[in-house]
């Protein structure tokens, strides 16, 4: 993530991160002021590995739809550049810059009303739908930087695939969206509980057991 989305996602999570940091501990135990992802810039906390279902599903379900569009804007970026019209590879460039930081606050916001407060949701569930309301008019269209369904029939075979990808992409991460928010709007399952030393120790063992059972 480029230095301006870093700003950007760090100003939005630093009021919620030093207002858990206040509460010692969140309603869910989750330790929000350990940043440790992304990897290499490190300005929030995620770590499925710690969590139960139903907010383990949930909760990569929202990770998914953020990585997703950072492929999304890096396919979209190449493709503008195969196609060569400088002005839609600036605004690719622009759609990286901005968008990026929005769904990864949205994701983040996702998780502390999903796992810890639901007094997140609201703002979550607001950002969900302006996100997918955007992402249906970016699969479709063919204006700016984007290369929705309409424009296929318009480009060349590499591009052609590109652009099927790409609306293939928006797709998934609209349904993850409106999917999510139908959840937040349904959801009764409170704070998430952490997995104990033995629940983890359980978990692994299951694993093991059917990763023997899987080998010939």
């Amino acid at each position: 993530m480029n230095s301006i989305g870093k700003a950007a996602l760090s100003s939005q999570i630093g009021s919620s991160g030093n207002k858990y940091a206040v509460n010692a501990s969140s309603k869910s135990g989750i330790k929000w002021t350990d940043f440790n992802y992304p990897p290499l810039i490190k300005v929030i906390h995620y770590d499925r590995s710690e969590l139960q279902d139903p907010h383990k599903k949930i909760a990569t379900l929202l990770w998914l739809g953020h990585i997703l569009i950072l492929l999304i804007s890096i396919i979209n970026f190449i493709n503008n550049c195969v196609q060569g019209v400088g002005f839609r590879i600036g605004l690719s460039v622009a759609f990286f810059i901005l968008f990026n930081p929005f769904e990864g606050i949205c994701f983040y916001q996702g998780l502390l009303a999903f796992l810890d407060n639901d007094s997140k949701f609201k703002i979550y569930k607001i950002l969900s739908v302006l996100l997918g309301l955007f992402y249906i008019a970016f699969m479709i269209g063919d204006f700016g930087n984007f290369n929705g369904f309409v424009r296929i029939k318009d480009v060349d075979a590499f591009p052609k695939a590109l652009c099927v990808i790409e609306s293939i992409f928006f797709f998934v991460v609209i349904v993850i969206h409106f999917y999510c928010t139908y959840k937040a709007h349904k959801w009764e399952d409170g704070p998430a509980k952490l997995l104990t030393q033995s629940d983890s120790a359980s978990v692994a063992s299951k694993d093991r057991s059917q990763s023997q059972i899987s080998q010939p």
